[in-house]
């Protein structure tokens, strides 16, 4: 079971959170799931929840998806990730947890000239364009409820990465199935850097 979530900051930039709780056969563990691809004039972050093994195999053919058909990703980026999500979808029909994505994008027209930036959520094998913020996966309308009353149009990244820790923590506190700690990517869109916001344990 995961919480994912993404939002824009000011300046451009998008901040992704998930938390770290993986639980199976009656164990639970600490694991990352979100994941960064880096192309010559793109680069993704990626969350999802459900169950790791799908999760894993998912990022894999994301990425290879994305590296076959980088030279013109800017525009067919939403039928690659598409594409993909269908074929997970059709490969693990037997489970019945599908995977739940939110994905940030940010292409370049070289390593210092920002050109555009999207955020998404998944529905099924659909990209979802998010103009402020979105929740994914369990917990989803526990964390729409909390960001709905928080939520300041365009924050600052520091404000963002307070507003996500104080969210995680409520549904870690209220939900069975989400904790062990908060991953968090921030994509600075006009520098073209990834920031990894540590975990903590809480």
């Amino acid at each position: 079971m995961t919480l994912v979530a993404g939002f824009r900051c000011s300046g451009g930039g998008i901040l992704l959170c998930a938390d770290r709780e993986e639980s199976g056969d009656g164990t639970k563990r600490s694991i990352n799931k979100l994941r960064e691809w880096k192309g010559k004039n793109a680069t993704f972050l990626f969350g999802a929840s459900g169950t790791s093994a799908i999760i894993a195999n998912l990022y894999t053919r994301l990425e290879v998806a994305l590296a076959e058909n980088e030279q013109d990703l800017q525009t067919s980026h939403v039928k690659v990730i598409g594409d993909v999500l269908r074929s997970i979808h059709k490969d693990f029909e037997e489970f019945d947890e599908w995977p739940e994505m939110v994905i940030a994008a940010s292409f370049y027209q070289d390593i210092a000239t920002p050109l555009t930036s999207f955020l998404y959520g998944t529905v099924g094998s659909v990209l979802e364009p998010v103009a402020h913020y979105t929740c994914k996966g369990f917990g989803k309308d526990l964390g729409r409820y909390f960001f709905q009353r928080l939520f300041d149009f365009w924050p600052q990244r520091r404000q963002a990465v307070i507003m996500a820790t104080f969210v995680f923590r409520e549904a870690e506190d209220h939900l069975d199935g989400v904790g062990r700690g908060t991953d968090m990517m921030y994509l600075a869109t006009q520098q073209r850097t990834v920031w990894t916001v540590p975990y903590e344990k809480h």
